[in-house]
């Protein structure tokens, strides 16, 4: 997925990763960092722990805003959606002045309750 800092109405839901160029979408972006909307909520979790629904669920620090400052690529992080699903994020490229992108792959779970 790839949102842009030059796109600011550009968004993606987490829910089947959907990116459109609107505001209707979980995820976005602005100059400084990635944030939420709708109710969605991101964390940054350790890149050694394993990538699963488990691992998201029982995560903690949740916020409605990461900073670009503390993303590098390799980072991963957990999103919950207002659906009640969670999901991975993997960064692969983060916002620079060389380059206004952030791209990432995500990986959605559904509620396993």
């Amino acid at each position: 997925m790839v949102l842009s800092t030059e796109t600011p109405r550009e968004s993606v839901t987490i829910d089947n990763w959907r990116s459109a160029r609107d505001q209707a979408g979980d995820l976005h972006v602005d100059a400084t960092g990635l944030y939420t909307t709708t109710g969605a909520a991101i964390t940054l979790v350790k890149k050694a722990v394993p990538a699963t629904y488990e691992h998201c669920a029982r995560a903690t620090g949740w916020a409605d805003r990461i900073p670009f400052t503390a993303l590098t690529v390799g980072a991963r992080l957990c999103a919950y959606s207002t659906l009640d699903r969670y999901a991975v994020l993997q960064v692969e490229s983060v916002p620079s002045p060389g380059g206004p992108r952030l791209i990432f792959y995500g990986r959605t779970w559904e509620h396993a309750g």
